[in-house]
């Protein structure tokens, strides 16, 4: 995709460049050239089980008489797909960050999934615990509200099993 991309949201015209950075038209007046202004992205934490925290940046716009705010990823997905719903935040309308919120805002590391794909590609969950009762270590999986589990005998054949559990039922 050539870059800038420029499309329409709302009653705004935005250009988003190659850095995500975007830009919003302002018209002056007649005499003057049109103009550009940048968008400033804030910074938001989200903490994650296990204290892992996922950082996303939003802005907002005045779109239709309300005060709505919008991701950098969504609305990068948006600049590439424009035929989708940007403010269905329906439970099968997530964006996805296939490599992790590490791995940036990038069209190439976007998807569209499910709520429930979504919480596949937690990179923190831990999958395995010790079972006191039996004595063994557990490791688990929920796929469509089904658990699979595998009994081992040591935590390193947990985190294997967990492994081997995630390749097989996890599959976007």
């Amino acid at each position: 995709m050539n870059y800038p991309i420029e499309f329409k949201l709302g009653n705004y015209i935005l250009r988003m460049y190659e850095d995500l950075s975007v830009t919003k038209y302002k018209k002056k007046s007649r005499r003057l050239p049109e103009m550009w202004k940048p968008i400033k992205f804030y910074k938001e934490k989200k903490n994650r089980k296990n204290d892992v925290e996922a950082i996303y940046y939003r802005f907002e716009l005045q779109i239709d008489g309300k005060r709505k705010t919008i991701r950098r990823h969504r609305l990068n997905y948006y600049a590439h797909h424009q035929d989708w719903d940007i403010f269905d935040s329906s439970l099968d309308n997530q964006i996805d960050h296939i490599h992790g919120t590490d791995a940036g805002d990038y069209i190439h590391n976007l998807r569209i999934v499910t709520h429930h794909q979504n919480q596949m590609n937690q990179l923190n969950a831990k999958g395995y615990r010790w079972r006191e009762d039996r004595q063994k270590w557990i490791a688990y999986i929920c796929l469509d509200k089904k658990n699979f589990q595998i009994t081992c005998d040591s935590e390193e054949e947990a985190i294997e099993a967990r492994k081997q559990l995630k390749l097989k039922y996890h599959v976007i």
